[in-house]
């Protein structure tokens, strides 16, 4: 077989494949870093790359669809559809990775009480009388139940020891000791780590002080595999050894983030002892490298969905966590994970106890909790990943350049972008008021059609056009919603109000009885409460009922590393929670087809 070389810019990267090889393949193997949301089934059209130089096979009819002949003149091809015939050059855009960092957070009134804590110890010094071991030693000072986590303790002891260093700290988990070291050594470091589909949000703790030291926010680097869940275990399901990939991509963001953060304050890792994660059960069954087959296909069913605590050298975490642990937080079920737990314990956290709420979780896997007297329920709905930015046109995550906000004003459809950016495409809450000025201008009927030009008042026939072969929406010179585009948010609004219906009806609450809608997750934390009621995604009650949390599940989830008695609370909260299996529901697909329409809430705000 005939081999081709594939050069990589601006990575410089070179890497040698067989004839016929696909593009999206190779550059998935080489770990770089870009858009590949539909899993490469060439429905999205996001892989884009330029062919630099090299001879490829003739543009595909896909291809066709979704770049224009200027584009591909220029040499723009997906690469999901370049199958390789000779050696090519190929240049890519860089993943839109970092979002704006959180704001740094204090935890008021959280008691310091890491599962990882610091015991003082003096031991004595040997003699010919006293010949006891140094274990021995230590264990008089400790307690004669503590082992060592590894073989590295002791030979740490020995060297101590061997210096007559007497006076010691050991970092302890439960009766084990993770580290030894001089005393005073310096801060008792933790991280909470939250794995979203779309997102990676690592928050730094100091465990003693109860600080926030750094944070990060970035796309979660698996999107080259798909946008959603679903898609990703597909690829799994295909080749095992994407698995491999799909692991090795998180770990390394992971890896990275923290030596950034480390590196910013001046830290050393070797004083990073514990992290706990978040994420829904597909994103954790990845983390820990295990294939989430059983995820995929009925009956639904899990390898794990308990709490789980490991040595992070046995999690590939070695290099950032050499003397620490890793603690997954427990799932519900397999579409209802870790992520939706810990955001409940932050909600529980912030309003000290839970009364009556519904909590709507609305990322790319969307999560519904409905609390009514002694029940809580809870369910899961692919809602799509319009609302994270994907799976849209021009769609893109949160970040610098992302179209964020619009509203009509003066006879002109305005908007902001992230960051004041130039703007390059337009993200979930962009969207969402784009879709409410177009139906309050007409331009959109309550079915979601965009209007033709000649049904159109004339100062908004501007507004409407072409692009892609569809008639779209728009905004700026390349920022535009397609019909398609439009379909896809009605998909995604339906599936979580439909999801919001059904648990109301199973606990009879009416929108009168709801005492308050938490709204959590990237999307949510941007949003317009208005919009989101005019074109039907809430249900219509007052805005001061409502709160836009954010995403708030690396805050549960640094709450468990704060103070080990959280860890109660959630198991507690687990055993409340009753999963409700939607597909099982001939209502849900009746109240999905109603809550297509647009604009059920027009007429209350």
């Amino acid at each position: 077989m005939k081999c081709v070389k594939v050069k990589i810019v601006p990575d410089g990267e070179v890497v040698e494949v067989e004839e016929g090889t696909n593009l999206l393949d190779v550059l998935r193997m080489c770990g770089t870093e870009f858009l590949g949301a539909c899993g490469g089934f060439g429905i999205c059209g996001k892989c884009r790359v330029r062919i630099l130089s090299g001879r490829t096979a003739p543009p595909t009819c896909v291809e066709k669809k979704h770049l224009s002949f200027e584009e591909l003149n220029s040499g723009i091809r997906l690469a999901c559809q370049v199958r390789l015939t000779d050696s090519i050059e190929v240049a890519i855009d860089e993943l839109p990775a970092e979002f704006p960092s959180s704001t740094s957070t204090i935890f008021s009134g959280v008691q310091s009480l890491p599962h990882v804590r610091k015991r003082m110890l003096k031991l004595s010094s040997p003699s010919m009388e006293d010949q006891r071991s140094y274990f021995e030693r230590l264990r008089e000072s400790l307690g004669s139940h503590v082992t060592p986590r590894s073989p590295g303790i002791l030979q740490k002891l020995s060297h101590k020891m061997g210096k007559n260093e007497l006076k010691l700290e050991a970092v302890m988990y439960g009766d084990q000791i993770l580290d030894l070291r001089s005393a005073n050594k310096g801060r008792m470091l933790g991280v909470a780590v939250d794995i979203g589909t779309t997102t990676l949000v690592i928050r730094l703790w100091d465990l003693e002080k109860v600080l926030e030291v750094a944070n990060r926010v970035v796309v979660n680097p698996q999107v080259k595999w798909g946008s959603d869940v679903i898609t990703r275990m597909a690829e799994i399901m295909k080749s095992r050894e994407t698995l491999s990939y799909m692991q090795n991509e998180v770990l390394k963001s992971i890896k990275n983030l923290i030596l950034d953060m480390i590196d910013e304050v001046g830290i050393d890792v070797s004083n990073i002892y514990h992290m706990v994660v978040a994420g829904n059960t597909v994103m954790m069954h990845i983390f820990l490298g295990i294939c989430p087959d059983g995820i995929a296909t009925a009956p639904y069913v899990p390898a794990f969905t308990e709490s789980l605590t490991f040595d992070a050298r046995d999690c590939g975490l070695g290099e950032i966590l050499p003397n620490g642990i890793v603690t997954l937080l427990p799932c519900v079920s397999a579409y209802v994970g870790a992520d939706v737990v810990a955001d409940l314990l932050y909600v529980k956290y912030v309003t000290e106890e839970l009364g009556d709420f519904i909590l709507m979780d609305m990322g790319t896997n969307g999560e519904v909790v409905v609390k009514s007297g002694d029940r809580m329920l809870v369910s899961s709905t692919a809602a799509g990943p319009a609302f994270e930015g994907w799976g849209i046109s021009r769609g893109m995550p949160g970040v610098p350049g992302a179209v964020d906000r619009v509203w009509y004003e003066n006879g002109e459809l305005r908007f902001t972008t992230v960051g004041g950016a130039k703007p390059q495409g337009i993200c979930g809450s962009g969207l969402l008021d784009l879709m409410a000025e177009a139906l309050r201008l007409n331009i959109l009927d309550s079915s979601g059609r965009i209007r033709d030009v000649d049904e159109l008042a004339p100062e908004f026939r501007k507004f409407v056009g072409w692009c892609e072969g569809e008639k779209c929406i728009k905004l700026a010179d390349n920022v535009y919603v397609t019909q398609r585009d439009v379909r896809a948010f009605q998909s995604a609004k339906s599936a979580i109000r439909s999801c919001l219906e059904v648990l109301k009806a199973e606990v009879k609450l009416s929108d009168e009885d709801v005492n308050i809608l938490y709204i959590v997750g990237n999307f949510g934390a941007n949003i317009s409460v208005k919009n989101a009621i005019y074109i039907g995604l809430f249900p219509s009650i007052s805005f001061r009922r409502i709160f836009n949390l954010g995403s708030v599940a690396s805050m549960g989830a640094s709450l468990v590393l704060l103070n080990s008695q959280m860890e109660e609370e959630l198991k507690k909260m687990v055993e409340k929670l009753e999963p409700i299996e939607l597909m099982k529901r001939k209502e849900f697909r009746d109240l999905f087809l109603e809550y297509l329409k647009m604009g059920e809430g027009r007429e209350k705000v």
